[in-house]
């Protein structure tokens, strides 16, 4: 969390303390540059060591570049090892404001972090309004794997993402938008709890697979599939990741009938004979 204390570089610094059972203090350390510098999350690492995300503003100190101009922050990620010494630091994010307000350790040895932006530039591909989610995957030493931004025409915000038992991706948030990704908005103004479950690659679809297509979608429960390859496997899947429907098929052009199923957002899961796999959206109205 940013620090005011005495002994911080200026303005506000990361700082972590580590804490016995009995609430005394093993170590207490500052981490930071000469302007404002803050943390949101910390995480215990299968080293021993610790992971830590937050923002910064600065370009000097524990901080190595800074991406956009001074007057606006990068999200931060600090690896520590187990007595809080630095291991290494990066920054990422475009020349607007980001924010990183979460990172889980992943099964791969990296990290998934959730951050938001107001950028499209750099290392973001596609802002979806005023302020978007920003789903990150790093690998052990922080070189960014592949990115990806989730959200409406206003804005959204996410405060913790995970890695499911499944090897696929969940986060939650808050958000303002009626549209784009965010279905069902509770209120007519203000803001609602935001829970989005992601496949492995945080992509609506394999990019191997540019040939699938569903239509209408949305839908009353009926849909027409078109497939790139003649034998696939079929899984529909609630947000839970629960299989609800299962079949396989030769054909590359069929009807999907899911009238059964309630109103709703639903994953559509294709695996074809060379073991691609993509993963679509189904929304029944």
């Amino acid at each position: 969390f940013p620090s005011h204390d005495t002994d911080n570089y200026d303005n506000s610094d990361c700082w972590v303390v580590k804490l016995n059972n009995l609430g005394e203090t093993i170590w207490s350390k500052t981490y930071g540059g000469s302007k404002w510098d803050g943390a949101n999350c910390i995480r215990k690492t299968l080293d021993g060591g610790y992971i830590m995300i937050g923002y910064t503003y600065s370009d000097d100190l524990d901080v190595s570049y800074h991406r956009g101009t001074l007057a606006s922050s990068d999200v931060w990620v600090v690896k520590l090892d187990s007595s809080g010494t630095l291991l290494w630091e990066k920054t990422y994010g475009g020349t607007d404001n980001e924010i990183g307000y979460s990172i889980s350790t992943t099964t791969d040895g990296g990290y998934i972090l959730a951050a938001k932006t107001a950028s499209e530039n750099d290392q973001i591909s596609n802002l979806k309004g005023l302020e978007s989610t920003w789903i990150v995957k790093i690998d052990s030493v922080g070189n960014l794997q592949w990115e990806n931004t989730y959200g409406g025409t206003k804005v959204e915000i996410p405060y913790s993402v995970i890695q499911t038992t499944d090897n696929w991706y969940a986060f939650t948030g808050m958000s303002t938008s009626t549209d784009g990704d965010v279905w069902n908005h509770l209120g007519s103004s203000g803001s609602d709890m935001w829970v989005v479950r992601l496949s492995d690659i945080l992509s609506v679809e394999d990019k191997e697979e540019k040939e699938i297509s569903i239509l209408p979608n949305p839908s009353q429960g009926i849909f027409e599939l078109k497939l790139d390859h003649v034998e696939s496997s079929i899984f529909i899947t609630n947000f839970l990741g629960q299989t609800l429907h299962s079949f396989h098929t030769t054909n590359k052009t069929l009807q999907l009938d899911l009238t059964h199923l309630a109103p709703g957002v639903y994953s559509l899961i294709i695996k074809n004979q060379l073991g691609n796999q993509s993963t679509k959206k189904l929304i029944i109205e």
